[in-house]
């Protein structure tokens, strides 16, 4: 989120307010094990996504949460992730 703010120029204290009202949740051995499954998989598939992705996939596994996103192409190429499209 922070980098989509940099980038577009938007205001980072409505980020820092919207971070500050939910859960983050950690990056830890589990997390870095299923990533780097993840990621071999789609290498040998030649599907490769970005690793941004593929951390944020990751993480949702690890915590059996769904991810929220408007980039469903990439995220439904990972068994296991739970996809919602709220933009549709």
């Amino acid at each position: 989120m922070y980098y989509a703010a940099y980038k577009y120029n938007r205001d980072i204290e409505k980020i820092d307010e919207f971070m500050q009202s939910i859960e983050i949740l950690p990056f830890t051995l589990t997390e870095a094990k299923k990533a780097a499954e993840i990621e071999a998989k789609l290498e040998s598939e030649g599907e490769m996504i970005g690793l941004k992705d593929v951390l944020i996939s990751s993480i949702a596994i690890s915590n059996s949460c769904n991810i929220v996103t408007g980039n469903v192409k990439h995220f439904s190429k990972i068994l296991g992730v739970k996809v919602e499209n709220w933009r549709e």
